[in-house]
């Protein structure tokens, strides 16, 4: 299987490299997607570890952490963090897949570690990446398997961690197709770190051994909002007048239509309402705008930097990294990837900054998080567009509902925290 697999790997680069070219964003370091790292390292440098005798020097343990866009790098930064802290003579290399996760490595770290891009998973590739950096221990961020990877590591008998785990029903099913490569590949894990008792199942169901599994919960309750970006949402919201306001964060293709529709209905209920539209991918940001024209909406660009007009009634958050900043714009949240068929996306965030949080129906990537969310009655599902605009108008109407409901969702993120100095603990175990 992993042969078949392999082969048709190197049958699609004819297809994949010209796609890659294609797209500036990603044209840029493409030797890294084949494991050429030429010249300097991309920033920082191996630390270096005096032995017994002062004449004795070796490199310091090198640990790989890889998180495949912006999402993950959030949640592995209070990780990072706090290892290098119990360990601060190890040399920390972070790798990521999209040049926003990588946009977001650079404004989160600056020059403190080495970033590159993980390779495709092909075996030149992989070898050369594995041979440049040699690392003492790679950590896998949420679902990231990779059968040529996972191999190479095992041959150099290197640990590998799946850390923050989740597994889908759906994608549990995707992965029983592939049976054979995908227990290959969960026997060549060290560990298996799943954030929920559901996750931890599903991959025993797919050939994971329970000595392998630990359950630890999600790292992303650990996640502390940029203080300046709270701050500066405080500033901006102030200049609003008092005028309420709802997000709609992380929005799908498709997705963006069925929120203005919504828009357009609370509209009619409080001509004042304010709309901050954060699309998931910056390619669509100028759809986004040009939706809501369509609509006929008064639309405005964060990115300029201008104050929010009275009459603007919907505002395009077409920054990157700055998710925190416009939820601290809001008076309610609602989390897009669930109108549209594509899992949801994450709604701890919201509930952190204390925003009652509204989803659609579909929420498998975070099933067990919104399920605690429900049961606390600090989140609800709408069906469809009429669905959301109605529940809008009623969270904006009774404050003291709404802000209950964002109290509530403040303490199951509380009380779910403490995942990190887990995890923190379990690494330093294997490093020792």
């Amino acid at each position: 299987m992993r042969w078949c697999y392999t082969l048709l790997s190197y049958l699609l680069l004819p297809v994949l490299l010209p796609r890659l070219w294609l797209r500036a964003a990603y044209r840029a370091r493409w030797r890294e997607r084949l494991g050429w790292y030429g010249g300097p390292r991309a920033v920082g440098a191996a630390p270096m570890v005096v032995l017994a005798a002062p004449t004795v020097i070796v490199a310091a343990p090198t640990v790989i952490f890889h998180a495949v866009s912006v999402g993950e790098v959030h949640a592995a930064k209070p990780l990072i963090d706090a290892l290098r802290k119990q360990r601060p003579e190890l040399r920390v290399v972070l790798t990521c897949t999209t040049p926003t996760g990588a946009a977001r490595i650079a404004d989160l770290f600056g020059d403190s570690l080495e970033h590159v891009y993980l390779p495709w998973d092909l075996p030149g590739a992989v070898q050369r990446f594995l041979a440049r950096f040699e690392p003492a221990l790679l950590v896998l961020l949420e679902t990231e398997l990779w059968p040529n990877l996972l191999r190479a590591c095992a041959a150099r008998a290197c640990p590998v961690v799946l850390a923050n785990a989740r597994l889908s029903a759906k994608s549990q099913r995707g992965y029983a197709h592939l049976a054979r490569l995908t227990r290959a590949m969960l026997t060549q894990l060290t560990v298996v770190v799943a954030q929920s008792p559901a996750d931890g199942e599903r991959f025993m169901a797919l050939g994971l051994v329970p000595e392998k599994l630990r359950i630890n919960g999600s790292l992303k309750f650990d996640h502390v909002p940029d203080a300046v970006q709270r701050q500066r949402a405080a500033v901006m919201k102030a200049s609003f007048g008092g005028r309420p306001v709802w997000i709609a964060a992380s929005t799908r293709e498709g997705e963006e239509a069925l929120v203005l529709r919504a828009a357009e209905a609370a509209l009619a209920h409080e001509a004042r309402l304010l709309l901050v539209l954060v699309p998931r991918h910056p390619e669509r940001f100028a759809e986004a705008v040009e939706l809501a024209r369509q609509a006929g909406l008064n639309v405005q660009r964060a990115s300029t930097g201008a104050l929010v007009n009275g009459d603007t009634q919907v505002v395009v958050g077409d920054t990157m990294g700055e998710l925190g900043y416009y939820y601290g714009l809001a008076d309610v949240a609602f989390v897009g990837g669930s109108l549209v068929d594509t899992g949801c996306q994450n709604v701890i965030e919201p509930a952190a900054q204390g925003l009652p949080v509204l989803i659609g129906p579909s929420r498998y990537n975070f099933q067990a998080i919104t399920d605690e969310l429900l049961a606390a009655e600090a989140l609800r599902i709408v069906q469809s567009p009429a669905a959301l605009g109605a529940a809008l108008i009623e969270l904006l109407v009774q404050s003291d509902l709404r802000k209950a409901m964002g109290e509530r969702g403040r303490k199951v993120v509380a009380r779910n925290q403490g995942a990190t100095q887990r995890l923190c603990r379990m690494l330093g175990e294997l490093l020792s």
